[in-house]
């Protein structure tokens, strides 16, 4: 089964030398373009891992897709789009909305008899049961709607706020990501089986990082928590001490990894 790379722009298949991928989840609005510090920071400094990004549809280079407003039917099509490359070990790092997809991605994994992650690293995100329901800003105008996200989550460039036709490209697909995580609910059934370690942020004002070993409900297997500095968006601001917690934590679970040379990956 050949792999289907509009699911992971830039990735090419060298030898990895054993080193596991670990595949990067974007958060809402996000896309793969936003891990783009990171992953130069792990290839920087010899992670023991070949870092992965992942593109969902309606996003970026597939902007000419449908986005999906389901989160559990996008976590089903993600381990169909990423089958091929689930053969051998591998991670996952999900910020934000991407730690929900990495969650229910493992559950989808479980339900199709596919090789699950070894572990999940989840950023930015309580468990959906601390969180309870969300305000759905989805339905507003679509006006209303970029400007309380510009403001609440300071992510949408001014430049981006003035350009009508760019709003007119990534509001509906925006939109489409807000009514996922306003929609999803708390998953009930079988629990995952991976590790799962969690980082937050000290100035979260979205996150109650005291919250976060409470991700202990929703798998079989043990829960770590770090607090690094930073906001939500930790991963850009504060991308060496993300990169460092990922590095620490993986190198942890497989020692003679670090050792390796890593190969690089994208082209």
């Amino acid at each position: 089964m050949n792999h289907d790379s509009k699911w992971t722009p830039g990735f090419r298949q060298p030898c990895r030398d054993g080193h596991p991928i670990m595949f990067l989840f974007p958060f809402a609005g996000g896309g793969a373009s936003a891990f783009a510090p990171l992953v130069q920071y792990l290839e920087e400094n010899r992670a023991a891992f070949v870092p992965v990004t992942v593109q969902i549809p309606g996003h970026e280079s597939r902007f000419q897709e449908k986005p999906f407003t389901d989160l559990v039917k996008l976590s089903e099509s993600t381990v169909d789009g990423l089958a091929p490359l689930l053969t051998e070990r591998y991670y996952i790092y999900g910020h934000s909305m991407g730690s929900i997809l990495a969650w229910e991605f493992a559950r989808a994994c479980q339900r199709k008899g596919l090789a699950g992650p070894e572990a999940l690293f989840l950023g930015a995100r309580e468990p959906q049961h601390t969180i309870g329901s969300l305000e759905p800003l989805h339905q507003l105008p679509d006006r209303e709607f970029i400007t309380t996200i510009a403001e609440r989550y300071q992510t949408v460039p001014i430049q981006v706020l003035e350009n009508d036709e760019l709003l007119e490209l990534i509001v509906p697909m925006m939109k489409a990501d807000f009514q996922m995580l306003e929609s999803y609910t708390s998953a009930s059934g079988a629990l995952i089986k991976p590790d799962i370690h969690c980082i937050g942020a000290s100035d979260d004002s979205l996150v109650d990082a005291a919250n976060l070993p409470q991700w202990d409900r929703w798998t079989e297997g043990k829960v770590t928590t770090t607090v690094v500095k930073g906001g939500h968006f930790f991963l850009t601001t504060n991308t060496s001490a993300l990169g460092d917690f990922l590095i620490r934590q993986t190198r942890q679970r497989n020692p003679e990894a670090g050792q390796k040379k890593i190969i690089e990956s994208y082209g």
